[in-house]
């Protein structure tokens, strides 16, 4: 078995258009948590596990069913967005990697909505946010709570009276070098912070790493399955997603059901069944209750 490595730069543009999901993937279920985790893991050098790629050779296209990446995520939930294959030329389908490769394009293009601790009437419950780095935040010092990590966090707006926050997006901005990027960070600190030498250096540093992870390391480390039996493709998805967040029996019956039914969707008929549900619980009713 061969692996493949690239960059996340690499990686990044390929996603909706080469790379897309297969109907018998669960949804995204990684809270932001877990996302600026995975960030704070790259920061640090520390493997992100293996990608499982399988891809759909032209026989097998004509009844399937894709779904794109997210481009945002709400703590409400999100559904995938359904596409036909037929206009993409090189058809890859993730087996293993969505949540991965779906905080990976959050924290860096994307958006999070967050549920607002306190909405006004007449204001919507949930907020737009985009991840940022503290970068006057040692990723190597402990914090007030003894906690080790770099200063991730999904947030509305950069402004903080004991932080600098970096909009992580901006590494991203190829009209601007590093070099640029970061003497002009370190003049806005000094001049909004009145940072002294250590600090400084400190941010710079942060800005460099952000800056390698995504260009220069190799984090993505994937195997390409090129078989055309989807029997063989459902067998290897349960296998590879038995890590991480198990699988459960409801997953996989979805996953079985998707692979079986020609004339229905599964998924999208399981999806609006549930959707149904959870409008009929919450509508009319003066007390809250759970959705499903």
């Amino acid at each position: 078995m061969e692996y493949c490595v690239e960059t996340i730069a690499q990686t990044l543009p390929k996603i909706n258009k080469d790379y897309f999901l297969p109907p018998l993937q669960r949804e995204f279920v990684w809270d932001s948590k877990r996302i600026c985790e995975l960030f704070d893991s790259l920061m640090r050098s520390y493997p992100i596990s293996t990608f499982l790629l399988w891809d759909v050779p032209d026989s097998a296209r004509e009844d399937i069913e894709v779904y794109r990446f997210l481009e945002s995520v709400s703590e409400s939930g999100k559904h995938n967005q359904r596409v036909r294959a037929f206009h993409i030329p090189k058809l890859t389908f993730v087996l293993d990697g969505q949540q991965r490769f779906t905080s990976l394009r959050i924290g860096l293009e994307g958006t999070y909505e967050a549920k607002r601790k306190y909405a006004r009437k007449g204001e919507s419950p949930f907020v737009v946010q985009r991840m940022y780095l503290d970068v006057l935040r040692d990723g190597n010092t402990p914090d007030a709570n003894g906690e080790v990590a770099y200063g991730f966090q999904f947030r509305e707006n950069r402004f903080d009276r004991d932080a600098y926050w970096f909009e992580v997006g901006r590494i991203l901005d190829k009209r601007t070098s590093i070099d640029a990027l970061v003497t002009s960070t370190l003049e806005q600190v000094k001049g909004i912070r009145g940072a002294h030498r250590q600090q400084l250096e400190i941010v710079e540093h942060n800005l460099r790493r952000l800056s390698e992870v995504v260009y220069d390391d190799k984090p993505i480390c994937y195997h390409t399955e090129q078989h055309a039996d989807p029997e063989r493709m459902l067998d290897i998805f349960g296998r590879a997603n038995s890590g991480g967040r198990p699988l459960s029996k409801a997953d996989l019956l979805l996953s079985n059901l998707t692979v079986h039914w020609k004339h229905l969707n599964a998924r999208e008929e399981i999806k609006h069944f549930v959707d149904e549900l959870n409008d009929t619980l919450n509508r009319g009713h003066n007390s809250p209750r759970k959705a499903l």
